[in-house]
């Protein structure tokens, strides 16, 4: 995927930050579509290298920073967060809080194993 990407992304810091957003929302997605209308505290997702970065000793319990700012722009804009518009969570940034504790806690579980 890095050569397809590499004429708009060329800087290799930036594509790892990029990505490490994309399989954390990947995840995120996941969740949310396969539990609509469902409990989701006890549900798997798909799990990307960003949670193996986490898992590390030296990292465990952080996100890598990329992620972390995307969210706190995201819950900084609320509802009128471009992702709620397009319809990603239904929309709500109450769907998206409960996806991501969900998600938060099954890296927190696996990662005990790394």
């Amino acid at each position: 995927m890095r050569e397809i990407v590499n004429t708009y992304l060329p800087d290799d810091k930036k594509y790892e930050e990029f990505f490490d957003i994309f399989e954390y929302l990947a995840g995120l997605i996941y969740i949310d579509i396969e539990n609509k209308g469902t409990s989701i505290e006890s549900i798997g997702s798909t799990i990307g290298r960003f949670a193996w970065k986490r898992g590390t000793p030296f990292k465990r319990e952080r996100l890598p920073q990329s992620i972390e700012r995307f969210i706190e722009n995201g819950l900084n804009q609320g509802d009128k967060w471009p992702l709620l518009k397009v319809g990603f969570f239904n929309g709500s940034i109450e769907r998206f809080e409960k996806c991501r504790e969900a998600y938060e806690s099954l890296l927190k579980r696996i990662s005990k194993d790394w």
